[in-house]
């Protein structure tokens, strides 16, 4: 497969071009297309945006400011029980007669 050149062009463009010039319709069937690609790159660049902008606004009333490490409480809600961690013990092992 041919590395593409700088500014996107590829020498294989040239027979395909060549080929879409002969057909009298083909400038407005490759507008139609662009336009719809354009329209695609909008749709995609605002989906993002608004996933980024509802994460942010989920981390913001997640987590109270300074604190990483405990959520929010909020209202209607019940606190989650604090999970208790105890110490390793280990048994002494039985003794061998």
């Amino acid at each position: 497969m041919p590395e593409q050149q700088a500014g996107g062009f590829n020498p294989l463009f040239v027979p395909v071009l060549m080929l879409l010039s002969a057909r009298p319709d083909m400038e407005s069937k490759v507008g139609n297309l662009a336009a719809m690609l354009e329209a695609m790159q909008n749709t995609l660049q605002t989906l993002n945006q608004g996933m980024q902008n509802f994460h942010a606004t989920l981390t913001r009333y997640s987590y109270p400011q300074g604190s990483p490490s405990s959520p929010v409480v909020l209202p209607g809600q019940t606190p989650a029980p604090e999970e208790k961690s105890f110490p390793s013990i280990v048994l002494p092992e039985p003794p061998k007669e």
